[in-house]
């Protein structure tokens, strides 16, 4: 069995997990510094070379992960007593355990103090963590108390995307509440990981093309001023106005 593990180090467990699923000492702590800097400069308030900091439903694992893979990572919290009950209970992140070993082959999992890596591999999950080594484990059948972060796979960010897109073509808005800003969110990084190219032949895939290019734009701008200090609350607006009537045109 091919697996890559590092021993823990102090707090290190993100350094590990990372190089668990790089599959090599990819990851050093110089690096990992240089790349909280980075992130932190995105989005004002973190410190995270201390503590991970989920802002935009993201962490440093997230960033990291995508910087180097191009990969999607998709948040689902901590539920610790509760806590983000209502979140989970909207999201339905229930209907992503059909394509387990299927389309989302790797995953990290954390609790409040701890984060390891899980990978799917000769038909059989292993879980990597640097405190207890690597062993085998029962395909997860539900989510439960601890944290995950899911990495998809192409066609799973297509599936995803759709989904989110009919989510918010059918849902009132007010009963959104909180939750507008996290889908958005989630539907900026989904885009942000595909090719908006046009097919010669094929124009209602091309209308779709055209659509998705004027949402990812529209979500940009959003997340620019959702990160100022002083936020542009009219425009704020706006941009949600017109990012409804693109998504209810696709």
């Amino acid at each position: 069995m091919d697996l890559y593990w590092e021993r823990q180090r102090g707090d290190k467990c993100r350094i590990h997990s990372l190089n668990a699923m790089f599959g090599k000492q990819f990851i050093t702590d110089q690096l990992f510094k240089e790349l909280c800097e980075s992130y932190d400069k995105l989005i004002p308030g973190l410190k995270s070379i201390e503590m991970d900091g989920f802002a935009e439903c993201r962490s440093i694992i997230s960033y990291i992960v995508e910087k180097y893979t191009n990969q999607f990572t998709l948040l689902i919290p901590i539920n610790l007593n509760n806590i983000n009950k209502s979140n989970r209970d909207f999201f339905n992140y229930s209907r992503y355990l059909k394509y387990f070993g299927i389309e989302i082959l790797q995953y990290f999992e954390f609790n409040k103090g701890h984060i390891w890596f899980n990978i799917y591999k000769n038909n059989k999950w292993y879980k990597v963590d640097s405190l207890s080594g690597i062993n085998e484990i029962n395909t997860i059948n539900n989510f439960k108390e601890n944290g995950y972060l899911l990495i998809f796979s192409t066609k799973m960010i297509f599936i995803e995307i759709e989904y989110i897109i009919d989510c918010l073509k059918s849902t009132n808005l007010k009963k959104l509440d909180g939750n507008l800003e996290i889908i958005f969110y989630n539907l900026y990084h989904l885009i942000s990981k595909i090719k908006l190219e046009y097919c010669r032949d094929n124009s209602k895939y091309n209308k779709k093309i055209a659509i998705l290019r004027q949402i990812y734009k529209l979500l940009i701008d959003f997340i620019k001023i959702n990160r100022q200090l002083f936020i542009d609350n009219i425009r704020r607006k706006k941009i949600i106005k017109e990012l409804i009537n693109f998504i209810s045109l696709f």
